[in-house]
């Protein structure tokens, strides 16, 4: 906070509001330099992997991290529902509260990580992994490896969302930044322990670029719960089953809407090659790829604001929850706008020079994309609040719709205008979850009666 007040002297630290600014605002920088940092990091890894392991095993490899990714469905809304409960009761001074919810939280993950690992388990043993990992089933040697590989990976991926449990809690109080502190500790430490193997084993890759993150994620806990936040550490032997009610109650509805964010942006390329070709899909995944990494950077000027909108509300200080709201649009949507103008300037040029025999789509296509996600992240400010004070309910059933309308528009128009039909679907499906969610959340700040329907729905917390 002191280079805070350093760097930006307007800030007023000793206020609540210029608390809240502070936090957020280095959370943002911290949350935009590890995208940059991790983005850069693993275009480094590439060529150290494959020089390693050969194109094969490295495939292999990037294969079982994506298979246990989707098992593991982000986390499940857990997470995000703990960000909203900590968060409030904090700001009303209930040590209970947060060290009970922490405590059954981490007790949430324990149960999904103890399962994962069972799963894994008996996918290991399983006669479809070697397929779906792309292996043949005549190469025994590889496909013994890869079994050993898939658990290896498992547990340490069980193990790293059961101790994420930290990072939640960080976001909670508002000190994000603690969080993407580690991970870039992590990342560059993965990258120089990559650097350093000289064995072409999947099982010694596989700890050298996850272990790091792991070991993080337990330092940041014994900093965070051992000194920094002594008094909020989780108590394990106050464990409320009706506190893991409570943070379901947001979670279930947060991880409907993250499977239909999912849908969204991984069935681009399936739609694509089912309608038009598989020799079609490297036109546009390209550039949605660049859009997404635009959209990580410009969404940390708002993820930052969730647990301050959750302390603002509790102490009904509206007018900052207000004006945080038009700064989030103008930073992430002013961040995005500058992002989509240089891609589609040089976008030939880029995507020639990566790689020749990549095939350039028309201008069309790229301005479409454009307008798609700028719809997108202005779309993200009144989610995020909308969130934060507890309507979690709105994202639960607008964001299926948004998706089953982007996947409708896209079966449609495929066949009859060709790629240009995925950006356009985009649209469509943006502006239905936009239109719905921004009504929404400026009606809710412009009736005064509901500010303190919000404020009760999102103070009254049962303790444990």
């Amino acid at each position: 906070m002191r280079l805070i007040n350093r760097l930006f002297p307007g800030f007023q630290l000793s206020t609540d509001q210029g608390r809240r600014d502070g936090r957020a605002l280095m959370t943002s920088i911290a949350g935009i330099s590890y995208r940059v940092v991790d983005a850069a990091l693993k275009l480094m890894i590439i060529p150290l992997a494959t020089h390693l392991l050969g194109i094969e095993k490295y495939g292999i490899w990037l294969t079982a991290s994506s298979i246990l990714s989707l098992l593991m469905v982000s986390d499940f809304g857990i997470g995000s529902g703990l960000i909203n409960l900590v968060g409030s009761s904090a700001a009303r001074g209930d040590t209970r509260s947060v060290r009970s919810f922490t405590a059954t939280a981490y007790l949430a993950f324990f149960i999904l990580a103890c399962s994962l690992i069972t799963g894994v388990g008996f996918l290991s043993r399983s006669a479809v992994l070697p397929h779906w990992i792309g292996i043949n089933g005549a190469n025994t040697s590889l496909v013994s490896q890869s079994r050993h590989l898939f658990v290896i990976m498992g547990c340490l991926v069980a193990s790293a969302a059961l101790f994420n449990v930290v990072n939640f809690f960080a976001s909670a109080l508002q000190e994000g930044y603690l969080a993407h502190a580690a991970q870039i500790a992590a990342s560059l430490t993965a990258l120089i322990c990559i650097f350093h193997l000289r064995s072409g084993s999947m099982e010694n890759f596989a700890l050298a670029s996850s272990l790091p993150i792991l070991c993080a994620y337990l330092l940041l806990s014994v900093y965070v719960f051992g000194f920094r936040h002594r008094a909020l550490a989780p108590d394990f032997r106050s464990v409320n089953f009706a506190h893991f009610r409570i943070i379901w109650h947001d979670s279930s509805r947060l991880l409907i809407a993250t499977i239909a964010d999912t849908v969204i942006a991984f069935t681009s390329n399936v739609l694509v090659a089912t309608q038009l070709g598989a020799s079609i899909v490297p036109e546009v995944s390209v550039s949605l790829q660049v859009m997404m990494i635009f959209n990580f950077v410009s969404c940390m000027f708002i993820l930052p604001l969730w647990p301050a909108y959750v302390e603002a509300a509790v102490r009904d200080d509206w007018p900052w929850i207000r004006t945080a709201l038009w700064r989030g649009v103008f930073r992430s949507v002013g961040a995005m706008v500058f992002g989509t103008l240089c891609y589609t300037l040089v976008y030939r040029l880029f995507i020639h020079t990566w790689s020749s025999v990549l095939p350039i789509p028309p201008l069309s296509f790229v301005l479409a994309l454009d307008v798609w996600f700028l719809i997108y992240v202005w779309n993200k400010n009144p989610m995020v609040l909308l969130n934060a004070l507890g309507f979690t309910s709105v994202r639960a059933w607008v964001a299926p719709l948004a998706a089953g309308v982007f996947i409708g528009t896209a079966v449609i128009l495929l066949p009859k205008v060709g790629i240009i039909a995925i950006p356009l679907a985009g649209i469509a499906g943006a502006l239905v979850e936009a239109s719905i969610t921004s009504f929404k959340a400026l009606s809710l700040l412009s009736d005064r009666k509901m500010r303190f329907a919000i404020s009760q729905e999102v103070t009254l917390v049962p303790e444990g």
